[in-house]
């Protein structure tokens, strides 16, 4: 069975009207407020740094989260449930910054293992899977450019 990992980090959640699926569903963070994790399965954030409520895609307020880009980040809990094969990461981000930003992601008990949607170094949005080492398979969007100021649903 599939397992979901919806983080919508620098964004709302989805609009009243939009159906989240829930079978397979791990956490689901539509910051409506809270950085509660709306699945049910408990996998609550916590703000770290320069975090901050701010309007979504749809001007709604304090339906998103602004991130400084030196301290900011979001962090929960560790769970054998984002260590699944299968899963998939579906985001909505807005950027205009430069240099490497970290998106959403799980990383594993040692640090070198995991999932993780970024934008890198070229401003491109990255995907990387790795199960431990330095090896990782890594794909990026070569004609999308993150950090022009518009919205992107990213899906990884």
């Amino acid at each position: 069975m599939k397992k979901f990992l919806y983080i919508t980090l620098l964004v709302a959640g989805f609009c009243a009207m939009a159906q989240v699926p829930t079978d397979g569903l791990v956490a689901y963070f539509p910051f409506n407020s809270s950085t509660d994790d709306s699945s049910g399965n408990g996998h609550n954030l916590t703000a770290t740094g320069g975090v901050a409520s701010t309007t979504d895609r749809f001007g709604n307020p304090n339906s998103a989260a602004s991130f400084d880009g030196t301290s900011g980040y979001f962090s929960g809990g560790s769970s054998g449930e984002f260590e699944n094969e299968l899963h998939t990461i579906s985001v909505w981000v807005r950027s205009s910054k430069t240099g490497f930003q970290a998106i959403a992601g799980y990383m594993g008990d040692q640090g070198n293992e995991g999932y993780y949607l970024n934008i890198n170094t070229d401003g491109e949005f990255s995907l990387l899977e790795g199960s431990g080492g330095i090896n990782y398979d890594y794909a990026y969007s070569d004609d999308l450019y993150a950090n022009d100021g518009v919205w992107h649903h990213v899906v990884g």
